[in-house]
């Protein structure tokens, strides 16, 4: 069945229209969404609320359960306090989609669109997730919690996920101009949205990902994360310490070179006052300083004892 019919069947099939006042009424009053509500069964074993327009809605205190949402809308849909258990979401619009101390557990995302949403307000979390060619641009994380969940190819460019937290987390594919924190940076934050669980990124794969100009700061505790191990990335603690030995070294370069290490010692400075560990691309380096002052570089900080 194509996308526009699984869409418009929800305003062609009989009594469709008695189910969608139901459905739109469980959203404001909260509750669990039952099965027998829709008529069109199951699929795969999922309830079949495909192409719900759920669009600009406000849903509070609600239960989904092995229910599939595939090629349904949420734009600008306010969801707080809610669970999503076992559900699938294929091809859903999640664009300006404001989410609110919720719970998605075991939940399935393909090909969704997340476009200036606005995620993890009230610690939201998202447990044992799968997230596959998701588009992320413009989104904005407070300080969502991702547990033993799985981002593949999706397009993560230009993101700060602020406090959200990463435990037990695998990343394929590229993240471009992307910052992992350990916590707020500013004080108002805290205040403002709340205390964040800690981001330690404990046991967090990078091994097939590809990381793009990714910055990371506020005590986010590289230690237990993978890296891929063909000599692309280095993976450092004691970075300050590390920075501050690459910059008395540099009396043994060339004057362009010195320049070159010591921009990069103090761009990078500026965080590593709370930043013990820190991972760095061999070929942003190259890309940015060319490839004699970046091997100067690296080898600096691997010279550090």
């Amino acid at each position: 069945m194509l996308k526009k019919d699984i869409t418009k069947r929800w305003e062609i099939e009989h009594n469709m229209r008695i189910v969608i006042e139901e459905v739109m009424q469980l959203f404001q009053s909260g509750g669990e969404l039952q099965r027998k509500i829709s008529s069109f069964g199951l699929i795969e074993g999922k309830a079949d609320f495909r192409g719900i327009n759920a669009k600009g809605k406000r849903i509070n205190k609600c239960l989904f359960e092995n229910v599939d949402f595939s090629f349904s809308s949420f734009k600008s849909t306010w969801v707080e306090n809610s669970k999503f258990d076992t559900c699938r979401f294929y091809k859903v619009d999640f664009s300006d989609f404001s989410d609110h101390g919720n719970m998605f557990k075991e939940c399935v995302f393909i090909d969704c669109k997340f476009n200036k949403a606005g995620i993890g307000y009230n610690g939201s979390s998202f447990s044992n997730c799968f997230f596959e060619m998701c588009n992320y641009s413009k989104a904005i994380f407070i300080r969502t919690e991702y547990v033993a969940s799985f981002f593949k190819d999706c397009r993560i460019k230009n993101i700060d996920f602020n406090a959200s937290s990463f435990e037990d987390c695998i990343f394929e594919g590229l993240l471009d101009d992307v910052w992992f924190r350990g916590g707020f940076s500013l004080k108002s934050d805290y205040e403002y949205y709340g205390l964040p669980k800690v981001n330690e990124m404990k046991n967090v794969s990078f091994e097939k990902a590809e990381l793009k100009d990714v910055t990371f700061s506020n005590n986010c505790d590289l230690s237990t994360v993978r890296i891929d191990s063909d000599g692309q990335y280095y993976k450092y603690n004691n970075w300050k310490m590390r920075l501050e030995f690459l910059n008395l070294r540099m009396s043994m370069l060339k004057e362009g070179e010195k320049k070159e290490v010591l921009f990069f010692v103090n761009t990078h400075l500026v965080h590593a006052k709370d930043q013990d560990w820190y991972i760095i691309n061999i070929d942003d380096l190259e890309r940015d300083y060319g490839k004699n002052v970046a091997s100067e570089i690296i080898n600096g900080l691997n010279n550090f004892q």
